[in-house]
């Protein structure tokens, strides 16, 4: 759970915010597609403005950590797909790496 900002701290109110939302994210407590709390939740939960809020939600869009749907809300992005090219990997290694998730996808295309 999100802490309680410090009002007496030196670091501004929306910076404390955005490192709490980072840090839930890091945490898994926000999974990638997950929607966050609305705007008015966070002010409520936070007992900030909601321009505080947004100015936090601003700086995670802009390292994209987040997504915002207009009229939807705001989401956790999908995890990024990365892959070093320092080294040599077989399909079945690539396939049971970190981060992805073995499947098959099928698709039809009708007319």
């Amino acid at each position: 759970m999100i802490e309680q900002p410090d009002s007496n701290s030196a670091k501004p109110l929306y910076k404390q915010l955005e490192a709490a939302l980072k840090e839930a994210i890091a945490r898994g407590e926000y999974k990638p597609g997950q929607q966050i709390p609305t705007e008015n939740e966070l002010s409520a939960r936070w007992q900030v403005s909601r321009v505080t809020v947004r100015k936090a939600l601003d700086a995670l869009t802009r390292e994209n950590l987040l997504t915002r749907v207009s009229g939807k809300g705001t989401f956790v992005s999908s995890e990024k797909f990365q892959r070093s090219m320092t080294g040599i990997m077989s399909f079945s290694e690539l396939c049971q790496s970190p981060g992805t998730s073995p499947g098959v996808t099928h698709h039809q295309i009708c007319f």
